[in-house]
């Protein structure tokens, strides 16, 4: 098949692209509707085996609102990485989701292959997170974790003090609006 052919064939197959991006060698995916994953967030399309020529890494981006979170989860084999690019996000992680950060817009967080964990807006806005794998595509070897699933517990809040140490059931906001500083 012939360059020409292959890039028209592409084209195709990913509409959205530009022929003159395919023809540089460069994808250009377009921002569309999120997608649900497995992991109860909605991502962004992104760079993807699904939208690109990517075989080795995959990266998007998942909106939560306040209060919503992930399901509990692990990637099996895969290495993944975040990016904090607005708002105020926790992170658990553990075989019992025993650790806890708070990630502020600017913060990274590495997570290692087959480490347990959920990530949750604890803000009073909506947090936007950029999320890497070292997978082409953000829904593989995900396992869920339904029963560690209202483990997590709040170990701080947006000022550092101590807020609360009780359970947060899946999509609960774990600072209601009485509680929140402002």
């Amino acid at each position: 098949m012939s360059l020409g052919g292959l890039i028209l064939g592409l084209t195709a197959l990913r509409p959205h692209l530009k022929l003159a991006a395919m023809e540089a060698g460069c994808e250009i995916i377009r921002g569309t509707a999120a997608t649900e994953g497995a992991q109860r967030l909605l991502y962004a399309p992104g760079v993807t085996s699904r939208t690109a020529a990517a075989r080795g890494l995959c990266l998007t981006n998942a909106e939560l609102p306040p209060g919503a979170r992930s399901a509990c989860h692990l990637h099996r084999r895969i290495e993944s990485a975040g990016y904090v690019a607005s708002g105020a996000v926790g992170l658990w992680w553990g075989e019992r989701l025993e650790q806890y950060a708070m990630l502020r817009s600017g913060d990274f967080a590495y997570i290692p292959p087959d480490l347990p964990h959920v990530v949750g807006n604890v803000g009073s806005e909506p947090a936007l997170i950029v999320v890497a794998h070292s997978s082409a595509s953000d829904q593989d070897g995900i396992e869920l974790l339904p029963e560690l699933d209202g483990v997590a517990t709040v170990t701080e809040s947006l000022d550092g003090r101590i807020r609360s140490k009780d359970t947060i059931p899946p999509g609960n906001d774990p600072f209601p609006p009485r509680d929140r500083e402002h």
